[in-house]
């Protein structure tokens, strides 16, 4: 029961979002036909009862900030409520935006592995119980008053037909499923009479009264949803709205009329219902001013509304692509023990270990994939590649797997660079996913599994990345985190500064700045700017003096073929060389290398004397080298022009 529960906690969710949705384009469809407003019911039905839809860039949730998503079957579901949220040591949720779900995250209670149950499993047994009261109590309401009226309409005559009349009912109404009637109260005259059929037989004509019903067991089972309260008394009223517009277009003249009779009949009903489908049960008032402002809609409305509607209903009822994270779960962001395995054309494999446990997230962030299919895809080539992954439980054993296949699907006409599909899964189940975007990541992650690059790194760097690769350079100097800044979700500044030479004679002055790095992902690409200070830098100048410093850029950027690439190729230009009497040198090279287009600077200036950390003075010129790298080189003229 709880699964259940889950499930239609998750369907609510995501129903919520497509119900502000449709409150949003409703306001644009004011003017229009009430038709239309009341179709856009539909996709909330749709997302009230079936938690499982197809992936698409088309959705709608795709603009979310965050919307979780896993397999099921052929299609995604929406996940924001965890299937083993009571099990979790921590439990956590995912809503509509990351502030929302830390909020309430936080206020959810551990896993206490020493007691019997732990007190997530409590909450969500009595959160069960709540619901499953609060739909009996709906449920006895319908039983009670649809028995009610039965015992009412005992006294009915046939005026017509399937058209009764009845004593002692305040308006009209439809009652039935298999075979509806419709009920009118005596006395009523010849005209109201006319309105009244008309109005009910459209009813009948639609299948409204199966509608209602169908929507009032949506509501049934998500009665603690306020939203979905809301969206039954709304779709009610567009739907008696619209049944008043196609009374009033087969007749003219008649809205003051109509608009009389509707108030007559005005049924004072507060509370949701089932059946009947009474003629004047909801929101009278604005059904008269839409019947006093009603006009016939201009030919260009309808095609437009139909567009706009259908539009709607598509990106609402599909689900947003899913990542490759929310597949891989927890291998996504741990680091696991890999293997890699390539099957080459001589029909023999090669092997592959990378030295350091992989985290896929450090490589395959801006990889989107399709919907999963069962149907494991094979590739139409020789060549096939696997990437085996482990994390090891807790007494270090490796318990826990995941196998990857990057299908080989065809090599495009126009470039070198081939195109793949992927397998995921175990051994018992493995699905199929299209990529929809990231193949040039994919590519460069198998060639830096096969030693051929650098691993590409994920902009803007962590602080993790760039000690490491401050490590790896064997560049001095510790990040500096109070100058070290966050410019926005995609921009971030590193600080570094030396650990032996100040400014002063004074040493617990001012650091020496060793480094900047800047970085930063926009629609351009991923951009680094490195700014690095040397004091006292020899004469002439060697490009041997700025080896750590150019490694370390590699090793940031990433992509390129090994950590001294622009090493090498600037070891190879003319070597700088003073422009005026001073002694200073401006100087800028331009490098278009297999990980990007890099833009290099060096200038020099008469430097103030320093002290190094003996207190020793040192006097001369200092260095300042400054190494910018873009994606490529349209990237970096695209940037210049704007």
């Amino acid at each position: 029961m709880e699964n259940i529960f889950l499930k239609v906690l998750n369907m609510s969710a995501t129903a919520s979002i497509v119900i502000l949705a449709v409150l949003l384009i409703r306001l644009l469809l004011r003017k229009a036909p009430k038709k239309y407003s009341y179709w856009l019911w539909a996709v909330v039905g749709f997302r009230l009862c079936c938690p499982v839809s197809v992936s698409s860039a088309l959705s709608l949730l795709n603009f979310m900030p965050s919307a979780p998503s896993r397999a099921a079957g052929r299609g995604t579901a929406m996940q924001f409520f965890p299937d083993d949220i009571a099990l979790a040591p921590q439990p956590r949720v995912e809503l509509i935006t990351p502030r929302l779900s830390e909020t309430i995250n936080n206020s959810l209670p551990a896993a206490t592995p020493q007691a019997s149950a732990n007190p997530m499993q409590i909450w969500l047994f009595v959160g069960v119980v709540l619901w499953c009261v609060g739909m009996a109590a709906l449920l006895v309401y319908s039983i009670v008053s649809v028995w009610r009226l039965r015992r009412r309409i005992a006294t009915a005559t046939r005026l017509d037909g399937n058209v009764w009349q009845l004593e002692n009912v305040s308006s009209p109404f439809i009652l039935g499923v298999f075979a509806p009637r419709i009920y009118l109260p005596y006395g009523l005259g010849e005209q109201e009479r006319e309105y009244v059929l008309a109005h009910e037989k459209y009813h009948l004509k639609r299948r409204d009264y199966l509608v209602k019903l169908f929507a009032f067991a949506l509501l049934t089972a998500h009665w603690f949803n306020p939203l979905c309260h809301l969206a039954f008394a709304l779709m009610t009223r567009d739907m008696e709205m619209s049944c008043d517009e196609a009374v009033l277009a087969k007749s003219d003249g008649i809205k003051t009329a109509y608009s009389t009779t509707l108030l007559s009949f005005a049924a004072n009903r507060r509370f949701p219902s089932a059946i009947p489908l009474a003629f004047g049960e909801s929101g009278v008032g604005s059904r008269i001013k839409n019947v006093l402002s009603w006009k016939a809609p201009k030919r260009w409305v309808a095609p437009v509304a139909f567009l706009l509607c259908a539009a709607i209903v598509l990106a609402c009822s599909m689900n947003p692509r899913q990542t490759l994270g929310e597949v891989c779960g927890e291998f996504w962001d741990n680091a696991a023990v890999s293997t890699y395995t390539e099957e080459q054309l001589s029909g023999s494999n090669v092997q592959y270990h990378p030295e350091e446990p992989l985290r896929l997230c450090d490589f395959l962030s801006g990889v989107r994939i399709g919907t999963a299919h069962a149907e494991k895809k094979v590739a139409i080539s020789p060549e096939w590649s696997t990437l085996y992954l482990a994390l090891p439980s807790a007494d270090g054993t490796d318990s826990r797997r995941l196998t990857i296949d990057f299908v080989r699907e065809h090599d495009p006409l126009d470039g070198p660079e081939p195109v793949y599909s992927l397998n995921i899964g175990t051994r018992d189940d493995t699905r199929s996913y299209e990529v929809l975007s990231g193949q040039e990541q994919i590519n460069a992650f198998l060639a830096y599994l096969r030693g051929e690059m650098l691993a590409q790194n994920v902009f803007p760097l962590s602080e993790e990345k760039v000690s490491d690769a401050l490590g790896k350079s064997g560049l001095s100097g510790s990040i500096s985190p109070s100058e070290s800044t966050s410019y926005g979700q995609g921009h971030m500044v590193y600080v570094v500064r030396s650990e032996a030479e100040t400014y002063s004679s004074d040493p617990g002055a001012g650091k020496v700045m060793v480094a900047t790095v800047s970085s930063m992902i926009d629609d351009s690409g991923r951009r680094l700017q490195t700014m690095f200070e040397r004091l006292n830098v020899s004469d002439p100048f060697v490009w041997e003096d700025w080896k750590k410093q150019l490694v370390f850029s590699a090793l940031l950027y990433g992509g390129f073929g090994d950590e001294e690439e622009i090493y090498r190729a600037l070891a190879a230009e003319e070597v700088p060389k003073s422009t005026n009497f001073e002694g200073t040198i401006q100087a800028k090279w331009f490098l278009d290398l297999s990980g990007g287009y890099c833009r290099i600077t060096y200038s020099t200036h008469r430097g103030a004397t320093i002290y190094n950390e003996y207190g020793v003075p040192l006097r001369g010129y200092d260095g300042i080298l400054g190494v910018h790298i873009y994606e490529s080189k349209a990237a970096y003229e695209a940037l210049q022009l704007s």
